[in-house]
């Protein structure tokens, strides 16, 4: 064997290690601390599109796409807690679009070489019926309304992208792998998802001087390049399932149980509510599948107690600094927090366009409280999935939406597996965040929620 073909065969096996999730990992948060993420990551596409080619396979670009949004660096942030004009610059956009692109195309090659796509018939496509109405739901929501905006073609049509283009392209790429191929790529995925957000969160922590306030954390500082609070909580919660599937799998089980974890934790300290309510729950629900299934139930239940006892040693411990560095979940308590005037607003916009709605962007105009217009990127959100749907597509939207869902259960219900429960908690993290907030309707929250999907259909 020449040397060359030794070096081809380490970096093919590279891209398909375990290994690789971590190194997109560590790539991720020097990206996002230095600010340099731009390079790092048109570096990070050229080397993943070799990954897909020289493998043809598209598990290296499982990790990518899932961790690539977590590089934008405060510096660079296009956000409105930050307001950098980075992104929008047009050298940037073209050369983040040539190498995403370049990405893209050499997976689609990868499908049509290996020839899935050919044999497999347009009608077993899975979930075909229901994607097709539901992307016509968001693209033509409001166009009866008489308000219908340009906007909402283009944003109905970035998260009929996210949703469906996402999902094909991984359904079709992740066929013929094997289940344990797929399943091993997610579940470490996840993992090194869940370290990179309790890394740049701790990173958060360490270096901002307006975050803690005498002892108190406070919420509208954890901010971070792509996002803020809510939205750090949920990609945690997201983590934690696939991350206990890894325990229960795989014979390195601490590096997943410490990652799902640190996702719990980190959750909490991101003060978002509805993270730390499903996150909660998750965590414990997913603690408890993996005591009772796969190899490693003995060790995860001496896990589970140790964890529970360092736990209430450090709440008696400091429980008074816990309760003070957290006291924002106290105040707010149970406050809708403007939610309830939102949802009044989308049923009124339902009501007045109840067939196919106001569009998403018809449900900007102002409300009755004078509250500003939308912010940044994304229009205004209703943040409750069905109150969301009513407002911007109407009963038609409802009922796409409904049908889509109602495929998109199947893998999980023809085929049950503990493996495809811990898939279908993933997904739930994200449709039960959605009934208050927005995340089903945001594009950043679709790509993990998109892959694993497409996953649970492809290990059928």
């Amino acid at each position: 064997m020449s040397k060359i073909t030794r070096i081809k065969g380490m970096c093919s096996e590279f891209f398909v290690s375990d290994y690789f999730p971590f190194a997109v990992a560590a790539i991720t948060v020097i990206g996002y601390i230095s600010g340099a993420e731009l390079y790092l990551n048109l570096a990070l596409l050229g080397s993943v599109a070799v990954g897909v080619a020289i493998n043809r396979s598209l598990i290296p670009l499982v990790p990518v796409a899932s961790m690539m949004l977590f590089s934008v660096s405060p510096k660079n942030s296009p956000e409105s807690h930050f307001g950098s004009e980075y992104y929008k610059n047009p050298t940037v956009i073209v050369a983040l679009a040539i190498g995403g692109l370049a990405v893209i195309a050499v997976g689609i090659a990868v499908i049509v070489r290996k020839g899935d796509a050919s044999r497999l018939k347009l009608g077993k496509m899975p979930m075909l019926r229901g994607s097709l109405l539901f992307a016509a739901s968001l693209t033509l929501g409001g166009a009866l309304s008489g308000e219908w905006e340009a906007e909402n073609l283009w944003y109905g049509g970035l998260l009929v992208l996210c949703n469906f283009a996402v999902f094909y392209l991984f359904y079709l790429g992740l066929r013929g792998e094997g289940s344990e191929r797929i399943i091993r790529s997610l579940c470490t995925t996840a993992a090194a998802t869940a370290l990179t957000l309790a890394a740049e969160l701790g990173h958060l922590y360490l270096m901002s001087d307006s975050l803690i306030v005498g002892g108190k954390i406070i919420k509208e500082q954890v901010l971070f390049g792509w996002g803020m609070w809510t939205m750090a909580g949920q990609f945690m919660a997201v983590c934690i399932p696939l991350c206990f599937l890894g325990a229960m799998r795989r014979e390195r089980w601490q590096i997943f149980l410490i990652s799902a974890t640190l996702a719990a934790v980190g959750a909490v300290f991101t003060l978002s509510r509805g993270a730390l309510l499903i996150g909660g729950a998750v965590y414990i629900c997913s603690f408890l599948i993996a005591c009772r299934h796969g190899k490693n139930r003995k060790a995860m239940r001496r896990a589970l107690a140790v964890i529970s006892a360092v736990a209430l040693v450090l709440f008696v411990l400091l429980r008074r600094e816990i309760v003070a560095a957290l006291s924002d979940y106290l105040e707010r308590g149970f406050s809708d927090n403007g939610r309830f005037e939102l949802w009044r607003h989308g049923m009124l916009a339902f009501l007045e366009n109840p067939l196919l709605g106001k569009g998403i962007f018809g449900l900007q105009r102002e409300l009755d409280s004078g509250t500003a217009e939308g912010f940044t990127f994304y229009p205004r959100m209703m943040h409750n999935t069905a109150v969301q749907l009513l407002g911007s597509s109407g009963i038609i939207g409802l009922i796409s939406y409904a049908i889509y869902r109602a495929q998109s259960l199947a893998p999980f219900i023809r085929r049950p597996s503990v493996e495809k429960i811990m898939m279908l908690l993933t997904i739930l993290v994200v449709l039960l965040g959605s009934l208050i907030d927005n995340f089903i309707f945001l594009p950043k929250h679709l790509i993990f929620y998109s892959i694993t999907l497409a996953a649970a259909f492809a290990t059928e």
